[in-house]
Formats: structure tokens, sequence, C-alpha cells
């Protein structure tokens, strides 16, 4: 019996952990975008260079955006970026979460 106690409670610990990791992915990804994005926008003064560096990192990271759906304005070394997107969360097919991630970068 103290046996099954201690599976049970490792188990339980197990899903914890897995399903904070599973919620926090989203997060993770949006801050290590943003930080991308900011570096790039100051970085870079050609316009299509810096809508080829985002597109590469939104592929690269897999964040669910289209090209169109990035607004890039300003002026030559003064860029704004701004980008949104949605992410759903399924744990166990129990609980659902909808994430919604709004990233402005610049002026």
């Amino acid at each position: 019996m103290r046996w099954f106690k201690s599976i049970f409670c490792l188990g339980l610990f197990a899903i914890i952990i897995y399903s904070g990791i599973q919620l926090g992915k989203p997060y993770f990804r949006y801050y290590s975008f943003k930080s991308k994005i900011e570096d790039i926008s100051k970085f870079e003064l050609e316009r299509d260079k810096i809508m080829n560096e985002i597109i590469r990192v939104v592929n690269e990271m897999n964040i669910p955006v289209k090209e169109e759906e990035i607004v890039l304005e300003g002026v030559k070394g003064r860029y704004a970026v701004e980008v949104s997107w949605s992410e759903k969360v399924n744990l166990f097919d129990i609980y659902e979460r909808e994430y919604d991630f709004y990233l402005t970068v610049g002026r």
C-alpha cells in the first residue's frame, strides 16, 4: 500500500509539472519573440530586411502568424512592428485555454 501512495504522488507531481510547462510555453515563446523583434527593429535599416527577418523568426519559432498580419511602419532606422496572434493549449482534452498575444515594438 505504501508503494501505491508513492507512485500516485509521483504521477500527480509529473502531471502538475507537465501542465505547468504546457501552460507556460506560449508566454516563453511570446517573450522570446518580443526580444528578437526588438533586436531586429533596432539594428536593421531596410524595410525588406526587417520583414524577411521577422518572417524567418516567426517560422523558426512556430508562431501562428501570416505575413499579412505583420504591420511594419516607420522610416529608415525608426520602425514600429505590430503583430497579434492566438495560441490554444489543450491539457489531456480536459482543459483548454486560448492565449491572445499583441506585440508592439518600436516608436
